[in-house]
């Protein structure tokens, strides 16, 4: 995979790098998460937006940050906060969130757009979104199959009613009823 290492956001080419990880023989569902402020500092994201969707690509955007800008923390290994990135002439540098550019991506690809919350529920909705797509995979693919289990012998039986029926009468067995039941017939087709 690669790995985009230039400072700013080429959301452009995360999307173009994120397509041609895909494996067009194992993918049946393609779906690109994107989590990011959706500031775009370099190329045309909503053509890299559409040939993705050309391709049957779905992407769902998560939106970092706010409209009007926060500072980008830098940390240490151990995840504790050291400053807030400078840029070449020592200004705090402010990330912006955009979240126009982020919806339309999502509309362009069938995808969702969702923003981050300090509750982490975004989260949450991303993953039932995800579970609908599979869902809906699954359906696609269910078939009906009969499974035959009793055709032999319904066929057996077929078989064997018509080859009574072309026995001649007489040379069928003779059904004797003894005089009790002859009787016991006879008092039940009688009015009471």
């Amino acid at each position: 995979s690669a790995i985009i290492s230039r400072p700013g956001s080429d959301i452009a080419e995360a999307i173009q790098v994120a397509v041609n990880g895909f494996n067009e023989e194992r993918a049946t569902q393609k779906v690109i998460i994107m989590l990011t402020d959706g500031e775009n500092h370099r190329s045309d994201v909503l053509s890299a937006a559409q040939a993705a969707a050309d391709q049957g690509i779905i992407i769902y955007t998560v939106g970092f940050g706010s409209p009007d800008g926060e500072p980008i923390p830098q940390y240490d290994h151990l995840g504790n906060l050291i400053e807030y990135k400078k840029d070449s002439s020592g200004q705090t540098v402010l990330s912006r969130l955009d979240e126009t550019t982020l919806q339309e991506i999502a509309a362009i690809t069938n995808g969702a757009y969702l923003r981050a919350a300090p509750n982490g529920r975004e989260v949450d909705l991303l993953a039932d979104e995800i579970g609908r797509l599979q869902t809906s995979e699954l359906e696609s693919r269910f078939e009906t199959r009969g499974i035959e289990r009793f055709q032999w012998f319904l066929g057996i039986a077929v078989v064997a009613l018509i080859i009574y029926e072309l026995i001649p009468d007489r040379a069928r067995p003779k059904v004797v009823r003894t005089e009790a039941e002859v009787v016991s017939s006879d008092r039940a087709k009688q009015p009471t």
